[in-house]
């Protein structure tokens, strides 16, 4: 919600008398207020590592699967964010008020996806949404990338948010729910912020580096070659699911059978 405001609030107040830096002002103001509430409703309890020094964590391929989703959401997501605004001013001749609020439509899309994320998974499987995802990711760029009018490119990137929101959610809650011990489920949260500032680095530097090689419009390219190889490679981390879960399955009957009481054994002598 706030990366859908604050881009919104730069392109209302750039032609105000405030000019763009009130919306610095009231972005601080917003702050003031979101620690003022943090501070009266965080927990004080300290969190304790369950964690077995004992035990070395080992990332299953459904985990690392997880992950390589990961990185291809929040490197489409911020590859949309941070070069939104020069596509749409060097690419598409914008005003500098439309191209900013174009960030705000793309954000617009990521809110509306993700509110809706829930209903989806009521209906469908984590995997069949983030493929699906996918695919609404690149049609939705397709609408943005041809730029045949401002509107439709508008249109286009609140379709990609729409395709990208859940991308990011979904591949986190999988590489939890596939660790099978508080061990594996600290490294897995460890590696997914790894795996997610390496792709805020990669993505929109490596979108700038093509940018300035082949120019801004082949360049973006680099979006849906990343949600070609995320369907590619939805085909193998859906195996490494299957197996994973047949797995957990297995210990789970082996568990439940360990824990059946034996029958008695009844006697068949006779007084």
């Amino acid at each position: 919600l706030g990366m859908m405001t604050s881009p919104f609030a730069f392109a209302m107040l750039s032609g105000t008398a405030l000019g763009w830096r009130g919306a610095i002002l009231v972005a601080g103001a917003i702050l003031v207020v979101i620690v003022a509430v943090l501070r009266t409703s965080m927990p004080s309890e300290k969190l304790v590592s369950a964690t077995d020094p004992d035990v070395k964590p080992v990332l299953h391929r459904a985990i690392w699967g997880a992950l390589a989703f990961v990185f291809i959401g929040v490197a489409i997501e911020w590859g949309f964010s941070v070069w939104a605004v020069d596509f749409f001013r060097t690419v598409l001749h914008s005003g500098t008020t439309a191209a900013t609020a174009a960030v705000s439509v793309l954000y617009a899309g990521l809110l509306v996806g993700r509110a809706s994320g829930s209903v989806l998974l009521s209906k469908f499987t984590s995997h069949a949404i983030v493929v699906c995802s996918l695919v609404v990711v690149l049609a939705g760029f397709t609408l943005y990338w041809i730029g045949a009018s401002i509107w439709l490119s508008f249109f286009g990137i609140f379709v990609a948010g729409l395709g990208v929101a859940n991308i990011f959610p979904l591949a986190y809650a999988l590489a939890m729910t596939f660790a099978k011990t508080s061990a594996e489920t600290n490294l897995a949260s460890a590696y997914t912020w790894r795996v997610t500032s390496l792709a805020l680095l990669v993505g929109p530097l490596a979108l700038a580096w093509l940018a300035d090689t082949v120019g801004l419009r082949a360049a973006y390219a680099l979006v849906p070659g990343l949600a070609i190889a995320g369907i590619a490679l939805s085909g193998k981390v859906h195996a490494a699911v299957q197996r994973t879960t047949t797995n957990a399955a297995d210990d789970i009957d082996l568990w439940s059978s360990a824990q059946q009481p034996s029958a008695p054994q009844h006697s068949l002598s006779r007084r």
